[in-house]
């Protein structure tokens, strides 16, 4: 018998993230992601927030400190 399923890329990368937040226990947190053509970093997904909101707060700043590691 084989079992097959599917999840979106953005159900992964939720699901990815919480387990991460539970691992390391925080209350919050942001994975954010670089497009294959190099544009800026787009948020991805979010632990204790909203994806708008943090994409709103990222927003309003043009330099992040994790920016210049990615």
């Amino acid at each position: 018998t084989t079992v097959s399923s599917s999840i979106e890329a953005s159900e992964a990368l939720q699901r990815g993230l919480d387990l991460v937040v539970v691992a390391v226990q925080v209350p919050w947190a942001v994975l954010r992601l670089r497009p294959i053509d190099g544009g800026p970093l787009v948020v991805r997904a979010v632990h204790g927030a909203t994806l708008e909101q943090a994409a709103t707060v990222y927003a309003t700043r043009v330099d992040w400190p994790s920016d210049a590691i990615l």
